[in-house]
C-alpha cells in the first residue's frame, strides 16, 4: 500500500498548498514560513520528505521534534507549526485539523516480504494485516 506524505496544519490557516506554506527569505532561498513539527530525520517519512523539499529548492528545519505522527498532530492542534503526516485511507484528520497531500513527494510504500514456510503467528499476523489493509482500501491486494 502506498501512504502519500502531508502537511497537517489547522482548519483555519488560509494555506492550501505546499507553495503558500513557503516563501522567499529574502536572501535568494525558499523557506518554511511556518515553523515545522516532525519526527527525527532518521525517519522514512523524514527522509521521503528531506528529499521532496530538495527537489523544489526549499530549505524548511524541524523546529520541534517528537518521537510520534500523534505527537505532531498534538503540537499542531496547538498552533506550534505545520505537522508531517501521512494520509492513511480511510481515516479523517482530527477535528480542527486538515492535510494538505504532497502530491510531488515519493509516498511511504508498507509491504510484507517473506521466504520459505511462514510460522504459524506470523501467518496470523500477515493475514490480519491483510484484512486490515483491505478494509482501509476497500480492493483486494
Amino acid at each position: 500500500i502506498e501512504l502519500p506524505i502531508v502537511l497537517r496544519v489547522p482548519t483555519s490557516w488560509k494555506m492550501k498548498s505546499l507553495k503558500e506554506l513557503v516563501h522567499d527569505d529574502g536572501m535568494g532561498r525558499t523557506v518554511g514560513r511556518v515553523p515545522l513539527v516532525a519526527l527525527p530525520s532518521n525517519e522514512v517519512v523524514m527522509k521521503h520528505f528531506a528529499a521532496g523539499l530538495k527537489s523544489q529548492g526549499v530549505i524548511w528545519e524541524t523546529e520541534v521534534e517528537v518521537a510520534s505522527l500523534d505527537a505532531i498532530m498534538s503540537y499542531v492542534e496547538r498552533w506550534f507549526g505545520a505537522g508531517i503526516g501521512v494520509k492513511v485511507p480511510g481515516v479523517s484528520p482530527p477535528e480542527g485539523l486538515r492535510e494538505i497531500v504532497l502530491k510531488d513527494f515519493a509516498s511511504m510504500e508498507i509491504g510484507l516480504i517473506w521466504q520459505g514456510r511462514l510460522r504459524p503467528m506470523t501467518e496470523w499476523f500477515m493475514q490480519e494485516a491483510e484484512n486490515f489493509v483491505k478494509g482501509l482500501v476497500g480492493t483486494k491486494i
